[in-house]
């Protein structure tokens, strides 16, 4: 044979090798299909379905004549519509007439392979048409936002700053390509059909993830300024009339008032020009309850502050925050990182244009969401302070921006170990140092060292030597009708005894309103007022021993109810004014709130009313004014109440009066009292609301340790919420649960949802439902009362009644272990273990992204080992390693089958592929699709086994984990060296999923059928057979024709 001959017949045999492969493989997929087609033809199908339905709702409007936008999207869709049909059809054509019969899958294939170019073309066009409508879609959007912005311009026409900027994007726009507008429904449906996602919706995303629920519940508390004071930092004509029936008492002479206004214009004239023209940080100082917050409150709503900071800010945009530091309120309300996230939040909600540049990855992240759902955001603090300082450190930012940030509070800070007060300062000099024309702060604080040494004196307000007029004014509008004698030697009495502490003066006007109900005799009411102590501390212990006895054990317990909400966890329910009116009701009867029938089950709006009323007198007469009503909460009127109450003289006094009071118990059952009558009155339990407070009040028994066995209090309250709100159950078989947002635990971890939320998906793939729990029993299992949850396992035989309940508890335990919460253990898993739950029980359980959800059924166990891969970090690490070893040895103890595999998919390396053996099979048991690319673990080629992952992963107990793999391997017939490559190839395609069974079930056969091993075969081992064959035969005969012929020509 000569060479040329050799070299076409090698071609002609390695083509034919190449095509024989597709064939066998494609017949493979084919043959072991459930729906009698090949994985690519099935997404091929599933797409193009969609299209095609989307495209039929595409229909011209019923009422009206359609625009001539409206008719060419029609065309398009219409022309999408046949495209779709013809590629459907095609795809019929080919799925074989037997969907399981070898014959008519080879047959398929070789019918797919044949019509592979047509399906192309038919591909592309669709494809073509697609992007017709993109761009329409772009044409009829711009032309849409044209309109609306010349409507906004049109009904702007006093606000020149806001028309000129409409008349700019206007005229951009008009240099694009002008269509008529299109119907709102046209837009839905064809975003609908495009998957285009909204630039708000991803901004909002981003900006849900920074927000925290407090974020400004300190702002929010502090009390507004009365209306008369504060007026002189910006020379405000003081009012000489007062709301209600209240009169003045007298005036201020001319001489007087032009002395203050005099004197105010020396000490506004710095603040001013500061907002204006200045730069750096502007101190306010003062002493405990000199009215800081409130002036800080006061100036951040005041509109005369932006518009001098508008001069300050010129051609640029200015951005405006705030942070309200709060000692007595959550971790961040208290922390650096409630700083960042807040002021982050703010300035970033004020201009989204800069999330983008400042947050880059989380915006990649959301951009790239398969769904329309989006992403679960969770940045780590050290991510948001990254964040920030891209923020003030960008310079080409400044060009169009400026930055100004109200931060009050500095001294109510918690400090650290490595960050303190002078760390603080520090941190505001050096946003200040790196843009000091475009960021400037306000700042307030009490008069430390640590503040006064590190901010400047030429830019400081001293709040206590200020606000004379402001307290003068304030006493003259509380105390009513006196004439003018008598009103000015009060006034000077109480501001001689002030010393500058206007907490001091609402405190005392209070007292004395109520003395002058009884008494007008001046001499009386001066001598009252030179008994009163100079300090706050002083006055709040003289204030208390003015009531009974009996009032002030009510004052007490009142105080020991607001400490114990206080401290149990971030973000704790409010005591209302109504919860606060059953606290009678608690002292004679201390399981009122859980007895059956409720003895406020028919309570009248006007009883209610009444109540509310008389609760509030209690709580004003009990605790003279140092605990208030505010916005129908009860709260401390100040956080000074919280520190006096600390020391250890008033501790023992309380302590006296509240033997046998238990405050965490009182709280509790008065929260549930006001549930029950809110739902008794309304006909309905509010879910979302009950859900979130009885997961406070869990958490808050389960950190003061209330509760132990036989947990009356838990059980009790499971009946009650039973009786109101139904079981948290669902008849229906479910395929995925997932828990919405971070779980809430007894530590006072992140909780960023207001209730505890299962998601689940019924048995149709496209219909998701979601349900608040309110059940103690999952709760408790949630937020770390595994005590409770163990107790309720072992000795309630109907607890785990259903796959449901079942799965809704597994997912928590696999949740709480991987992650690492605070408290947690292997007891639960223990628990359920002993019950008799097998580790290869399948469950319909997913604890990832609910848009990650796939059909694939897994096993308690394998669910358990693919999340810990999920979570594994890139560095290798992994947060709850320990308690991952802890449970991973539970699990093989109950015989958990390590017989899996962890890959990155070979089609695409962002897919993290799980595959398991299950009846001489190997089954893909999951695969998700990652936003980011999986760990580089992963990649290896064939995957890793189960074993290597423990040894990578380097546990405590690794060889007692090893151990326990050799063992249940070798009770299963099998060892990890005899499972070769070939059995597990990561290359060739698996059966999706399988139905749920026993356990006995899901034992694997010892024998390997011929013909599983050959529909399971690697399509490379076929490409290295057939090379193998060419090697043999052909090329040492090529050789020799070619060592021939050269013999010939030599000779």
């Amino acid at each position: 044979m000569d060479p040329m001959t050799a070299v076409s017949l090698a071609s002609a045999i390695v083509q034919f090798i190449d095509y024989s492969t597709k064939l066998v493989d494609a017949a493979s997929d084919i043959h072991r299909s459930a729906s009698g087609t090949s994985l690519e033809n099935q997404n091929i199908e599933f797409v193009v379905s969609e299209v095609k339905a989307l495209s039929l709702r595409l229909d011209p409007p019923r009422t009206g004549q359609p625009t001539d936008d409206e008719q060419a999207l029609c065309r398009l869709a219409a022309e999408c519509r046949i495209l779709s049909g013809q590629i459907l059809d095609l795809l019929e054509k080919i799925k074989p007439k037997i969907p399981k019969s070898k014959r008519q899958s080879v047959w398929s294939a070789i019918k797919t392979m044949w019509n592979d170019r047509e399906m192309k073309e038919l591909g592309q066009r669709l494809q073509n048409c697609r992007s017709q409508l993109e761009l329409q879609l772009n044409f009829l959007m711009r032309s849409d936002t044209k309109a609306r912005l010349e409507a906004l311009a049109q009904g702007a026409e006093g606000d020149v700053a806001r028309l000129e900027i409409l008349q700019k994007h206007v005229s951009e726009l008009r240099q694009g390509v002008t269509v008529t507008s299109m119907s709102p429904e046209f837009q839905n449906l064809l975003r609908d059909l495009l998957g285009i996602a909204s630039e708000a919706t991803k901004r909002e995303q981003i900006l849900t993830a920074l927000a925290f629920s407090d974020m400004h519940g300190r702002f929010e508390d502090v009390e507004l300024a009365h209306f008369e004071t504060f007026k002189w930092i910006f020379d405000e004509a003081y009012d000489d009339h007062v709301d209600g029936d209240a009169r003045p008492v007298g005036k201020l002479n001319d001489k007087a008032r032009f002395r203050d206004i005099e004197h105010d214009y020396s000490i506004r004239e710095p603040f001013l020009h500061w907002l204006s023209a200045g730069n750096g940080i502007f101190h306010i100082s003062g002493k405990l309850g000199s009215g800081k917050s409130t002036l800080m409150k006061f100036l951040c709503d005041h509109r005369r502050v932006t518009a001098e900071l508008q001069k300050w800010a010129g051609q640029r945009k200015l951005v405006f925050a705030k942070f309200f530091f709060w000692k007595p309120g959550s971790e961040l309300q208290r922390s650096v990182s409630g700083l960042f996230r807040c002021l982050l939040h703010d300035a970033l909600r004020n201009c989204p244009e800069l999330i983008p540049r400042v947050l880059p990855d989380q915006w990649n992240k959301v951009s790239t969401s398969f769904t329309q759902m989006g992403v679960d955001l969770h940045l780590r603090n050290s991510e948001i302070r990254e964040a920030f300082r891209r923020l003030i450190e960008y310079r080409n930012l400044y060009e169009k921006h400026c930055f100004c940030f109200f931060i009050d509070g500095l001294d109510e800070y918690e400090e650290t170990r490595q960050e303190d007060y002078k760390a603080m300062v520090d941190l505001l000099c050096g946003w200040t140092e790196a843009a000091p024309n475009d960021v400037k702060i306000c700042a307030s604080s009490r008069e430390y060292n640590v503040f006064l040494n590190s901010l400047s004196a030429d830019r400081r307000l001293r709040l206590q030597d200020l606000t004379g007029g402001d307290m003068k004014r304030y006493i003259r509008n509380k105390l009513g009708r006196l004439d003018d004698k008598v009103a000015s030697d009060l006034v000077d009495t109480i501001l001689t005894k002030a010393s500058g502490i206007f907490l001091w003066v609402v405190l005392v006007v209070k007292s004395l309103r109520e003395r002058l109900e009884e008494t007008r005799d001046l001499s009386i009411l001066k001598r009252e007022i030179d008994t009163l102590p100079d300090e706050l501390e002083d006055l709040f212990r003289y204030l208390l021993n003015t009531v009974s006895k009996s009032a002030r054990t009510t004052a007490y317990k009142t105080f020991a109810m607001l400490e114990a909400l206080d401290s149990s966890s971030r973000n704790s329910p409010d005591l209302s004014l109504f919860a606060y009116s059953f606290l009678g009701d608690y002292a004679k009867d201390p399981e009122f709130a859980l007895q059956t029938p409720f003895p406020y089950a028919s309570m009248s709006p006007d009883a209610k009313k009444s109540r509310i009323g008389q609760a509030r007198k209690t709580l004003t007469g009990s605790t003279k004014g140092l605990v208030e009503a505010i916005n129908g909460s009860v709260k401390h009127i100040h956080r000074s109440i919280p520190e006096f109450l600390e020391s250890r003289e008033v501790r023992d006094e309380m302590a006296c009066h509240l033997q046998n009071f238990e405050a965490v118990d009182a709280v509790s059952r008065l929260l549930i009292a006001e549930l029950r009558a809110e739902a008794y009155t309304s006909g309905t339990l509010n879910r979302c609301h009950c859900s979130w407070v009885v997961s406070r009040i869990i958490i808050m028994r389960t950190k003061f340790r209330v509760d132990c066995a036989p947990y009356s209090f838990l059980e009790s309250l499971g009946s009650v919420l039973i009786e109101h709100g139904g079981p948290d159950v669902t008849p229906n078989p479910v395929k995925g649960i997932t828990i919405e947002g971070e779980i809430p635990t007894v530590s006072g971890g992140a909780s960023y949802f207001p209730s505890f939320t299962i998601r689940y998906r019924e048995p149709d793939p496209h219909v998701t439902r979601s349900f608040y729990v309110i059940s103690p029993f999952h709760i408790s299992a949630v937020v770390g009362l595994e005590e409770y949850v163990a107790w309720k396992i072992l000795h309630d035989q109907s607890i785990l009644n259903t796959d449901f309940e079942t799965a809704v508890l597994v997912s928590i335990v696999e949740s709480r272990l991987v992650t690492n919460c605070p408290g947690t253990s292997t007891q639960i898993l223990e628990s359920l273990l002993e019950r008799g739950l097998s580790p290869q029980t399948v469950i319909h359980t997913s604890i990832t992204e609910p848009d990650m959800w796939t059909d694939n059924d897994r096993t308690f166990w394998e669910d358990f080992v693919l999340l810990v891969a999920l979570y594994l970090e890139d560095n290798g690490s992994l947060e709850g390693k320990e308690l991952v070893g802890k449970a991973f040895e539970k699990f093989l103890e109950y015989g958990a089958d390590p017989s899996l595999w962890l890959s990155a998919s070979p089609h695409r390396q962002r897919d993290l592929e799980m595959r398991v053996r299950r009846n001489g099979k190997t089954v893909l048991a999951y695969r998700r699709w990652m936003v980011v690319p999986v760990h580089p673990l992963f990649t290896k080629v064939g995957g890793i086994s189960f074993r290597e992952f423990v040894e990578y992963l380097d546990f405590d107990n690794k060889e007692s984990l090893l151990g326990l793999i050799d063992r249940n391997m070798k009770q299963q017939g099998r060892t990890e060296e005899g499972t070769t490559q070939e059995e597990h190839s990561w290359e060739r395609n698996a059966e999706p999923a399988f139905t749920r069974g026993s356990s006995s079930e899901l034992t694997e056969t010892r024998s390997w059928r011929l013909n599983t091993w050959f529909m399971s075969i690697n399509t490379s081992h076929i490409m290295t057979f057939g090379l193998g064959l060419f090697v043999a035969a052909i090329v040492p005969h090529l050789w020799g024709s070619i060592v021939k012929y050269r013999l010939n020509r030599r000779y």
